[in-house]
């Protein structure tokens, strides 16, 4: 992407507890064993957004989560509701209502650039996942609510540091990567459907 293509959005983070997230510049490391959501709030209204975090040490997930939810120390995104989240986790699993649907790229360990997209002015809305600049294939449409980007720390001593979030003029997805499977929000999901 080129500079003209974005505009830095707001860096600031809500985190439900700074007794269990060490904050130092862009780097996040979950400092005891309570489950810690770092939500990053976006603007509301149509856009295309994108985060991407790099994976220090065994990140657990990313994903979108309602604007209006409120999570409090210790809860896991899914505590605001299924139908209120959605997550790509560490083992390629993304999740929303029903079942957890593999064929995403895991991103167990470290080293690994993870990207999500929301594309807000297409028709339908999209959401799609990246690693190290790889389009993975489950992708989701349909997303008709005011969102937040969010990354999970479940255990201690994971981390993760934010690289980018970014109004973008252009998506980068293209939903045509072998196997890419559209699934939509606020259905239940299905392994076999």
């Amino acid at each position: 992407m080129t500079e003209e293509k974005q505009v830095a959005i707001s860096r600031e983070p809500l985190i439900p507890s700074l007794e269990d997230v060490q904050v130092d510049g862009d780097n996040y490391k979950s400092i005891s064993d309570s489950a810690s959501t770092v939500v990053f709030p976006l603007p509301e209204g149509s856009g295309i957004f994108r985060l991407e975090v790099l994976n220090i040490s065994n990140l657990q997930e990313v994903g979108i989560i309602d604007s209006s939810a409120n999570l409090r120390k210790g809860q896991l995104p899914m505590d605001a509701g299924w139908e209120k989240m959605i997550y790509y986790g560490q083992g390629g699993g993304v999740g929303h209502i029903g079942d957890n649907i593999k064929g995403n790229t895991e991103f167990k360990g470290q080293g690994h650039h993870i990207a999500i997209e929301l594309n807000m002015e297409s028709n339908p809305h999209t959401l799609t996942f990246f690693q190290n600049n790889v389009e993975q294939p489950n992708y989701i449409i349909g997303i008709n609510t005011p969102v937040n980007f969010y990354v999970l720390l479940f255990k201690k001593d994971q981390c993760f540091q934010l690289t980018s979030i970014e109004r973008i003029l252009l998506p980068t997805a293209k939903h045509n990567t072998v196997g890419s499977r559209a699934l939509e929000w606020g259905k239940e999901w299905k392994k076999d459907s």
